[in-house]
Protein backbone atom coordinates (compact mmCIF):
# COMPACT_ATOMS: atom_id res chain seq x y z
CA UNK A 1 0.00 0.00 0.00
CA UNK A 2 2.91 2.39 0.64
CA UNK A 3 3.95 2.68 -3.05
CA UNK A 4 0.35 3.47 -4.04
CA UNK A 5 0.07 6.14 -1.33
CA UNK A 6 3.38 7.71 -2.40
CA UNK A 7 2.26 7.85 -6.05
CA UNK A 8 -1.04 9.45 -5.12
CA UNK A 9 0.62 12.14 -3.00
CA UNK A 10 3.11 12.98 -5.75
CA UNK A 11 0.30 13.30 -8.25
CA UNK A 12 -1.56 15.65 -5.95
CA UNK A 13 1.59 17.70 -5.47
CA UNK A 14 1.98 18.08 -9.26
CA UNK A 15 -1.65 19.07 -9.93
CA UNK A 16 -1.32 22.72 -8.79
CA UNK A 17 1.73 23.11 -11.03
CA UNK A 18 -0.19 21.77 -14.02
CA UNK A 19 -3.13 24.10 -13.39
CA UNK A 20 -0.76 27.06 -13.02
CA UNK A 21 1.25 26.28 -16.15
CA UNK A 22 -1.74 25.79 -18.48
CA UNK A 23 -3.02 29.38 -18.27
CA UNK A 24 0.51 30.73 -18.71
CA UNK A 25 0.95 28.71 -21.88
CA UNK A 26 -2.40 29.90 -23.16
CA UNK A 27 -1.46 33.55 -22.52
CA UNK A 28 1.99 33.27 -24.13
CA UNK A 29 2.28 35.65 -27.12
CA UNK A 30 2.78 34.30 -30.62
CA UNK A 31 6.37 33.35 -31.32
CA UNK A 32 8.29 35.11 -34.12
CA UNK A 33 8.16 33.36 -37.50
CA UNK A 34 10.79 30.89 -38.53
CA UNK A 35 14.09 32.39 -39.70
CA UNK A 36 15.03 31.36 -43.25
CA UNK A 37 17.72 28.72 -43.56
CA UNK A 38 21.20 30.17 -43.79
CA UNK A 39 20.44 33.42 -41.99
CA UNK A 40 22.51 34.19 -38.91
CA UNK A 41 19.97 34.24 -36.10
CA UNK A 42 21.71 37.00 -34.14
CA UNK A 43 21.57 39.30 -37.17
CA UNK A 44 18.04 38.46 -38.30
CA UNK A 45 15.44 41.14 -37.52
CA UNK A 46 12.31 40.07 -35.67
CA UNK A 47 9.49 39.23 -38.04
CA UNK A 48 11.54 37.41 -40.67
CA UNK A 49 9.73 34.54 -42.30
CA UNK A 50 10.73 31.64 -44.47
CA UNK A 51 9.40 32.09 -47.99
CA UNK A 52 7.83 29.35 -50.07
CA UNK A 53 9.29 28.97 -53.55
CA UNK A 54 5.89 29.92 -54.96
CA UNK A 55 6.36 33.42 -53.59
CA UNK A 56 8.70 34.10 -56.50
CA UNK A 57 6.55 32.64 -59.29
CA UNK A 58 5.08 35.17 -61.75
CA UNK A 59 1.34 35.69 -61.41
CA UNK A 60 -0.70 35.64 -64.60
CA UNK A 61 -4.30 36.75 -65.08
CA UNK A 62 -5.66 37.58 -68.52
CA UNK A 63 -8.32 39.84 -66.99
CA UNK A 64 -6.02 41.64 -64.58
CA UNK A 65 -5.49 44.76 -66.64
CA UNK A 66 -1.77 44.10 -66.39
CA UNK A 67 0.77 44.18 -69.20
CA UNK A 68 2.47 41.74 -71.55
CA UNK A 69 5.58 40.10 -70.12
CA UNK A 70 8.39 40.74 -72.66
CA UNK A 71 9.94 37.32 -71.98
CA UNK A 72 6.84 35.15 -72.26
CA UNK A 73 4.30 37.18 -74.22
CA UNK A 74 1.73 36.46 -71.51
CA UNK A 75 -0.34 39.03 -69.62
CA UNK A 76 1.26 39.57 -66.24
CA UNK A 77 -0.58 40.54 -63.09
CA UNK A 78 0.43 44.00 -61.95
CA UNK A 79 -0.58 43.51 -58.30
CA UNK A 80 1.92 41.98 -55.89
CA UNK A 81 0.89 40.12 -52.75
CA UNK A 82 2.99 39.95 -49.58
CA UNK A 83 3.67 36.83 -47.55
CA UNK A 84 0.84 37.91 -45.25
CA UNK A 85 -1.68 37.85 -48.12
CA UNK A 86 -1.98 41.64 -48.29
CA UNK A 87 -1.25 43.78 -51.35
CA UNK A 88 2.09 45.53 -51.67
CA UNK A 89 1.04 49.19 -51.60
CA UNK A 90 2.84 52.53 -51.57
CA UNK A 91 2.14 53.13 -47.83
CA UNK A 92 3.44 49.67 -47.03
CA UNK A 93 6.70 50.20 -48.94
CA UNK A 94 7.06 53.71 -47.49
CA UNK A 95 6.60 52.46 -43.92
CA UNK A 96 9.24 49.79 -44.40
CA UNK A 97 11.80 52.15 -45.92
CA UNK A 98 11.16 54.80 -43.27
CA UNK A 99 11.74 52.22 -40.55
CA UNK A 100 15.34 51.90 -41.78
CA UNK A 101 15.88 55.59 -42.40
CA UNK A 102 16.17 55.03 -46.14
CA UNK A 103 16.48 58.08 -48.42
CA UNK A 104 14.26 56.13 -50.82
CA UNK A 105 11.30 56.38 -48.43
CA UNK A 106 9.80 59.52 -50.01
CA UNK A 107 9.98 57.75 -53.37
CA UNK A 108 7.98 54.66 -52.40
CA UNK A 109 5.40 55.57 -55.05
CA UNK A 110 8.13 55.48 -57.69
CA UNK A 111 9.29 52.08 -56.41
CA UNK A 112 5.83 50.57 -56.74
CA UNK A 113 5.13 52.28 -60.07
CA UNK A 114 8.42 51.07 -61.56
CA UNK A 115 7.79 47.55 -60.32
CA UNK A 116 4.33 47.47 -61.88
CA UNK A 117 5.51 49.04 -65.13
CA UNK A 118 8.51 46.78 -65.69
CA UNK A 119 7.30 43.62 -64.00
CA UNK A 120 9.72 43.66 -61.07
CA UNK A 121 8.26 42.95 -57.66
CA UNK A 122 8.65 46.21 -55.68
CA UNK A 123 9.82 44.14 -52.73
CA UNK A 124 12.76 42.93 -54.82
CA UNK A 125 13.74 46.50 -55.71
CA UNK A 126 13.74 47.31 -52.00
CA UNK A 127 15.40 44.06 -50.91
CA UNK A 128 18.35 44.33 -53.30
CA UNK A 129 18.85 47.93 -52.18
CA UNK A 130 18.88 46.65 -48.61
CA UNK A 131 21.57 44.11 -49.35
CA UNK A 132 23.72 46.36 -51.52
CA UNK A 133 23.54 49.71 -49.73
CA UNK A 134 21.45 49.39 -46.55
CA UNK A 135 18.38 50.64 -48.45
CA UNK A 136 20.24 53.44 -50.18
CA UNK A 137 21.87 54.89 -47.07
CA UNK A 138 25.32 54.21 -48.53
CA UNK A 139 25.04 54.90 -52.25
CA UNK A 140 26.95 56.55 -55.05
CA UNK A 141 25.05 58.49 -57.66
CA UNK A 142 21.69 57.20 -56.35
CA UNK A 143 22.74 53.66 -57.26
CA UNK A 144 21.39 51.74 -54.27
CA UNK A 145 21.59 48.36 -56.02
CA UNK A 146 25.27 48.04 -56.91
CA UNK A 147 24.28 47.97 -60.57
CA UNK A 148 27.26 47.50 -62.92
CA UNK A 149 29.69 47.40 -60.00
CA UNK A 150 32.50 45.76 -62.00
CA UNK A 151 32.57 48.82 -64.29
CA UNK A 152 32.48 51.41 -61.55
CA UNK A 153 28.73 51.60 -60.86
CA UNK A 154 26.06 53.29 -62.92
CA UNK A 155 25.11 56.74 -61.61
CA UNK A 156 21.79 58.55 -61.89
CA UNK A 157 20.93 62.20 -61.18
CA UNK A 158 18.06 61.59 -58.73
CA UNK A 159 16.03 58.87 -57.02
CA UNK A 160 13.01 58.84 -59.39
CA UNK A 161 15.31 58.36 -62.38
CA UNK A 162 17.41 55.78 -60.55
CA UNK A 163 14.42 53.68 -59.46
CA UNK A 164 12.78 53.66 -62.89
CA UNK A 165 16.01 52.96 -64.77
CA UNK A 166 17.09 50.24 -62.38
CA UNK A 167 13.75 48.43 -62.71
CA UNK A 168 13.98 48.67 -66.51
CA UNK A 169 17.54 47.36 -66.60
CA UNK A 170 16.83 44.61 -64.12
CA UNK A 171 13.86 43.20 -66.02
CA UNK A 172 15.85 43.27 -69.26
CA UNK A 173 18.66 41.28 -67.73
CA UNK A 174 16.98 38.87 -65.30
CA UNK A 175 14.02 36.59 -65.82
CA UNK A 176 13.76 35.26 -62.30
CA UNK A 177 12.76 37.24 -59.24
CA UNK A 178 14.14 34.67 -56.81
CA UNK A 179 17.32 35.87 -55.09
CA UNK A 180 18.52 32.26 -54.88
CA UNK A 181 18.49 32.12 -58.68
CA UNK A 182 19.80 35.58 -59.53
CA UNK A 183 22.33 35.84 -56.70
CA UNK A 184 25.18 33.82 -58.24
CA UNK A 185 25.12 36.09 -61.29
CA UNK A 186 24.23 39.37 -59.59
CA UNK A 187 27.00 39.09 -57.02
CA UNK A 188 29.15 36.02 -57.83
CA UNK A 189 31.48 36.39 -54.85
CA UNK A 190 28.77 37.11 -52.26
CA UNK A 191 27.83 33.81 -50.64
CA UNK A 192 25.20 35.31 -48.37
CA UNK A 193 23.66 37.67 -50.94
CA UNK A 194 20.68 35.37 -51.73
CA UNK A 195 19.87 34.77 -48.05
CA UNK A 196 20.07 38.43 -47.06
CA UNK A 197 18.05 39.58 -50.06
CA UNK A 198 15.41 36.93 -49.48
CA UNK A 199 15.16 37.98 -45.86
CA UNK A 200 14.55 41.63 -46.72
CA UNK A 201 12.09 40.57 -49.42
CA UNK A 202 10.06 38.66 -46.86
CA UNK A 203 9.93 41.62 -44.49
CA UNK A 204 8.52 44.24 -46.84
Amino acid sequence: MRPARTLTLSMIAVLPVVFVMLPLAMMRPAQPPEIPEGVVLEAAPVGAVALPEAAFEPLYNIDSGGYIDPHTGLPKLSTYIGVDGERITVPRVRAFLDRYGSPMGPYAREVVAAGVRYGVDPRLIVAIAGTESTFGKFHRGHNAWGWDAPNGLTRWPDWPTAIAEYARLFTSGYRSGDPAVIGPRYCPDCERWPFTTRLFFSMV
